[in-house]
């Protein structure tokens, strides 16, 4: 299993429920704030951090530049142009279970753990989120 720290931050509140449902169901420990300030306070502690492009006050973008090299960086929106070179991934809104279990994959890749990438299969708890 994966065991990544994740942090989530979104200003939507089913937003952060549907990707901590989501990313748990591959083995990893969520924490889920509510805007990037929240987020940039605890960013140390995570291997992943999960953020929405359009919060308000500081947005995921602009955090991601404070953020950059302390984790590994996912933008979530349905805006994905001009991201790439600010995030390590971007999940595109509407998320899917399949999307996430790419981006883990990823971020184990990124983090240095390819024998865990290669076994992160979407599982059956996928489906119920």
């Amino acid at each position: 299993m994966s065991c990544l720290r994740v942090l989530v931050a979104d200003d939507h509140p089913v937003c952060r429920t549907l990707l901590t449902h989501l990313f748990s169901a591959f083995d990893c420990s969520v924490t889920a704030v509510a805007d990037a300030h929240e987020a940039m306070a605890l960013a140390q502690a995570y291997d992943v951090i999960c953020l929405d492009r359009n919060m308000p006050g500081l947005d995921g973008p602009s955090a991601a530049r404070g953020l950059r090299g302390q984790a590994f960086l996912v933008a979530c929106t349905s805006q994905q142009e001009g991201l790439e070179d600010q995030f390590e991934a971007v999940l595109a809104k509407p998320v899917s279970c399949g999307a996430v279990a790419d981006v883990v994959a990823l971020a184990l890749t990124w983090l240095g753990n390819r024998a865990a990438a290669a076994s992160v299969i979407p599982s059956p708890a996928c489906d119920a989120a």
